[in-house]
């Protein structure tokens, strides 16, 4: 038995499918939408809470649809602060600036 697929509800019949080129959510009907995991839905939900409070998770049938279900806010492209820091890091690293200084810099904005 396959673990459940879920989406996000943004308000009556009208479920998150993504964003479009100029990253405006995409919507579509109740009972479709993009599949995700519960735990990538509920992490969706936390991101997408200040703006559209009724945002809830729901689930969602596979039907003929043989897409993955996305595992993570990256998965959806959904921009997340921790992985911008990653990305962040990686470039730090590739331009040469020391493990040290990287956490530094971190440690400092932490203890801000």
């Amino acid at each position: 038995m396959s673990e459940g697929l879920y989406g996000v509800s943004l308000g009556y019949s009208k479920n998150y499918n993504g964003r479009d080129q100029s990253g405006r959510i995409k919507l579509t009907v109740a009972g479709d939408g993009r599949l995700m995991t519960k735990a990538c839905a509920e992490a969706l939900c936390r991101v997408l809470k200040s703006k559209h409070p009724n945002v809830r998770v729901v689930e969602l049938l596979r039907g003929e649809r043989d897409e993955l279900a996305a595992e993570s806010l990256s998965d959806l492209n959904e921009a997340s602060g921790i992985a911008d820091l990653t990305q962040a890091v990686k470039q730090c690293i590739g331009e040469g600036v020391s493990r040290q200084e990287i956490l530094a810099v971190v440690t400092t904005a932490v203890q801000a």
